[in-house]
């Protein structure tokens, strides 16, 4: 039976008043109201002579997030030096130094205030958060109570390169140079008894974490460039490169749990009185790649180029470490052929163009993951003695894992008309990728197990298929002495999907052939179960206002050999209920530009529409019919109103309730508008500056879902609920004397 009216869920006025205005979505946003901001400055300095120049430059930049103690503050330098010791040699190196201190936020900290029960008092008399406001129900601000929450990261980065460039006969160029990186990290975190974010499996609030990582990486690289014209109008270019890195990384981290002091965050690890964690890892990987280049240009008509390149990586398994990847293209410029005369005052520039190439993809796997690795774990005693004990962990080595592959052609046009006061490109591309790098789990039945559970391995695994294609069109709409109007409009298409996988379908991977990779697999929401429908949705475990499924028809064989459809009566099934849903891949994307001129003001404009995409919001997610406390805005199912998309709330969770989540992501957004000042010389000149330019931009002006249950969110995150795309606006200033 279900409560012939919604009011019948609640004993109290109160309660059904601020159901339907969630005062916690208030409370939320009056504290993160105006906290977001922006403050940067650049200084630069350039100097020099005809045989030296120098450049410096100091860049800082804070960033205020939504949230208190959500900031980032940047300090950056560069020092460049180019030094021409002879006609035929030129030296020069380049440094830069940046260092970031970036306090970050929990996760769900906004969606978490949308179930949080509505009732009750966030604060105290004396502004402090009440942590318990209400019996039962723990404050969705614990993370704003201080030394609750802390996660902290400083990072030093510094790059480091020198070259010489020499000139060795006369078109002949070569040019080395040698690089590094240093990059230092230092993360801490800490998690109070109040705070809403979890902790690590075996570990229990206070908790506390910090790691340490270090990583280095050197470069070497060389180019020999031969220019030539052998025939008047046939110029030639021949590239040599040579490339070697090799980068290592050193890392270590400690937890904690149990700390007496709230004070102490992540600054005093010893004070933990519970529980102790110590790792440390240390990796290293080198490339090397060679390549030959061969460039033609025929009269600037006719154009060809062809490339060898062949890549080496270290992490890849033995006798399959090294690939050869060639490409090659070529380009005709009709628009310079005399038989195209007749046309040149309309037809301004015509080019074909064509290319294939193969490329190549080691990353996405770790340093080691064609060898199996081995874990030590607490000691245990045997015979009275202490032992370590080994244990094989994931990934298992896999001694063929080797390079992934995509093959391409790209055909292309550009077409300029009126002297180009309108240009069209259009590129056309269709890709295959195959020998794909994929982490699988491996049956249990192959007997590869860690304590009895299925290990993963990396194999080069199915093939998939990218073709799209990609116009854009460009036009000078007015252009006079004073005022200019520049419009761009760009649409892209894309189909992606897997062409074929070794065993079919990986289900539990969520992979299916003639589907891109993302795909949605999940139950395919159906409606809300009405009055009407109570004694088929009895059928099913459900009542009205129950979400519905749509189910998957099952068949068996009777007596004579004839299917036998179990007509739909069956309680929903994890199992053979699941369907493909959608993707994540878009049918479209269409982008659309404005910059309007007048004088020394400049406005512009950038617009997108993004349709045909499924997106799984966690924010729609957050919906939960075990709780009175929903939303507010949410238009949920009743016997009055059953027209919803939304079930009806204070009942039990129940089969297919996540299946709300999956939704058309579809939406049109204003992405920023710019608006900046360029001072005259006249005036620039009497203050005794070179150019002043004055703007202001706004950022995420505008967004409209086309589904009305994501109003209020921007699918552009793809129904992630960490933290909204919100709102920005920069004000900046360019000087330069």
């Amino acid at each position: 039976m279900y409560p012939e009216d919604i009011s019948q869920l609640f004993s109290s006025e109160a309660i059904q008043q601020a159901l339907a205005n969630n005062q916690w979505i208030d409370w939320i946003e009056e504290a993160t109201q105006g906290n977001a901001s922006q403050k940067e400055i650049n200084l630069s300095l350039r100097g020099g002579s005809d045989k030296l120049k120098v450049y410096t430059a100091f860049n800082y930049n804070n960033t205020q997030g939504l949230l208190s103690n959500e900031n980032q503050t940047r300090y950056g330098m560069r020092f460049n030096v180019d030094y021409q010791i002879r006609d035929w040699a030129k030296i020069g190196s380049s440094t830069s130094l940046t260092y970031t201190i970036k306090n970050s936020r929990g996760k769900n900290i906004f969606t978490k205030s949308l179930t949080a029960f509505p009732l009750g008092e966030p604060y105290d008399a004396n502004g402090n958060i009440n942590v318990n406001y209400i019996e039962g129900e723990t404050s969705p601000f614990g993370d704003e109570i201080e030394d609750q929450y802390a996660d902290e990261t400083r990072t030093t980065y510094a790059n480091i390169n020198a070259y010489v460039e020499l000139t060795l006969l006369k078109g002949l160029t070569f040019r080395s140079q040698i690089s590094t990186n240093l990059n230092n990290a230092r993360n801490g975190k800490y998690v109070g008894t109040h705070s809403l974010q979890g902790v690590e499996n075996g570990y229990s609030a206070p908790y506390s974490y910090i790691s340490n990582y270090y990583g280095y990486s050197y470069a070497w690289d060389n180019v020999l460039t031969y220019d030539v014209e052998p025939v008047k109008g046939h110029k030639l270019t021949l590239t040599g490169v040579t490339s070697w890195n090799k980068g290592q990384s050193d890392n270590n981290n400690m937890r904690a749990s149990g700390q007496p002091l709230d004070s102490y965050l992540f600054h005093n690890m010893a004070s933990g009185i519970t529980k102790y964690g110590v790792q440390s890892k240390y990796s290293q990987t080198q490339k090397m790649s060679y390549a030959l280049r061969f460039n033609y240009v025929y009269k600037d008509k006719y154009i060809a180029s062809f490339t060898t390149r062949w890549d080496g990586a270290s992490h890849l398994a033995e006798g399959h470490k090294w690939e050869a990847f060639p490409a090659g293209a070529l380009a005709w410029r009709v628009s310079q052929e005399s038989f195209m005369k007749p046309v040149e005052k309309w037809l301004s520039n015509l080019k074909l163009r064509v290319s294939y190439g193969v490329t190549g993809n080691s990353g996405g796997m770790g340093a080691y993951s064609s060898q199996t690795g081995a874990a030590t774990y607490s000691p245990v005693s045997i015979d009275g003695l202490l032992s370590s004990v080994s244990q094989l962990v994931s990934p298992y080595g896999n001694p063929s894992i080797g390079w992934e592959k995509t093959y391409q052609w790209n055909y292309g046009v550009d077409l300029g008309l009126f002297n180009n006061r309108v240009n069209v490109n259009l590129d056309i591309y269709n890709s295959k990728t195959k020998d794909l790098l994929f982490s699988r789990t491996l049956p249990i039945t192959s007997a590869i197990t860690a304590w009895g559970s299925p290990m993963t391995t990396w194999q080069n695994i199915g093939e998939t298929s990218n073709k799209g294609y990609e116009i854009q069109l460009s036009t000078v709409n007015i252009r006079n002495k004073d005022f200019e109007w520049r419009s761009s409009l760009s649409y892209t298409h894309n189909k992606e999907k897997i062409v074929n996988l070794p065993d079919g379908d990986l289900v539990a991977k969520k992979l299916f052939e003639g589907y891109p990779i993302k795909t949605f697999y999940d139950y395919k929401y159906a409606g809300i179960w009405s009055t009407a429908e109570a004694d088929e949705a009895a059928k099913y475990g459900c009542q009205p206002g129950y979400v519905k499924i749509e189910t998957v028809e099952q068949f068996t064989t009777d007596e004579n050999g004839n299917l036998v459809g179990d007509g739909g009566v069956h309680t929903y099934s994890n199992t053979r209920d699941l369907q493909i849903l959608g993707s994540n891949v878009p049918d479209g994307i269409v982008g659309l530009n404005n910059t309007f001129t007048y004088k020394g003001i400049e406005l512009s404009a950038f617009a997108i529409i993004r349709y045909g995409q499924m997106i799984d919001s966690k924010t729609i997610g957050w919906y939960s019919t075990k709780n009175d406390n929903q939303p507010r805005g949410t238009n949920y199912w009743t016997p009055e109103n059953q027209n919803t998309y939304f079930p009806r709330p204070g009942i039990a969770s129940t089969t297919g309730i996540e299946s709300l989540r999956y939704i058309d992501g579809s939406y049109a957004k204003i992405k920023n508008v710019t608006l900046g000042y360029v001072l005259p010389k006249k005036i620039c000149k009497t203050l005794g500056i070179g150019k002043c330019r004055v703007y202001a931009t706004a950022y995420n002006v505008f967004v409209l879902p086309f589904k009305s249950e994501l109003k209020h969110t921007d699918p552009e995150n793809n129904g992630s609920d960490t933290f909204p795309l919100y709102k920005s606006y920069l004000i900046g200033l360019n000087l330069s004397f």
